[in-house]
């Protein structure tokens, strides 16, 4: 028998907030009032509290004195550093999960999301979420660097959303097949320094778009 796991409350606002936070349908600045979410989740107080708590150690939401919370704003300077770390991160990411023993279904699941990313070109802001990256964090076991990379990733993504939108996403496409032709050959330096050169890529493009 499968147990099923009840979500709180708070957890399901938590998540909803999250995500239209992430996808911009709650854009940077907008001010988030307790009373007004009340009302939309048909929640008391508490539940709203602590997901605004959760967000706000997460980084997409900050408070004020005397003006409650709002989303972050995010500057030129902010998403520069964020895709500078994420760089890192995922060129990181990169070398462990080649180094995994379960390479093979590595390849085979790289060559799914390139498919669905390929055939979902400007359907969605969902897609455009890194799913090709992150997949490598799944092939890798150290937990501390996957933890501290999940901290940054979700802000990442708002800068991906914010910054490019739907604008290149076949650029982005050919550049992760650089990534993953690499990764087949087992060129794991090669493989490395290709993914580096898409995010730097894409950080000019974020540049480009914001200037």
């Amino acid at each position: 028998m499968i147990e099923l796991v009840k979500v709180s409350l708070a957890e399901q606002i938590y998540n909803k907030l999250r995500q239209d936070i992430i996808l911009q349908t709650i854009p940077c600045g907008q001010k988030l009032t307790i009373r007004d979410l009340q009302e939309v989740f048909n929640v008391s107080s508490t539940p709203v509290r602590e997901a605004l708590t959760r967000l706000s150690q997460e980084g997409f939401v900050e408070f004020n004195i005397n003006q409650g919370a709002k989303v972050i704003e995010l500057t030129l300077k902010d998403m520069i550093e964020i895709h500078d770390i994420c760089a890192l991160h995922d060129s990181y990411a990169v070398r462990l999960a080649m180094a995994s023993e379960k390479r093979e279904s590595l390849i085979c699941d790289l060559n799914r999301v390139l498919d669905e990313q390929k055939s979902n070109f400007y359907e969605s802001k969902e897609y455009y979420l890194n799913n090709f990256h992150e997949m490598f964090y799944n092939y890798i076991s150290n937990n501390r660097f996957k933890n501290m990379h999940n901290q940054i990733k979700g802000l990442f993504s708002i800068v991906v959303i914010k910054s490019t939108g739907n604008n290149y996403q076949k650029e982005s496409y050919e550049e992760h097949l650089q990534v993953f032709e690499e990764v087949c050959l087992g060129n794991v330096e090669r493989a490395v320094d290709k993914m580096f050169y898409h995010l730097e890529n894409g950080k000019k493009r974020l540049i480009n778009h914001i200037t």
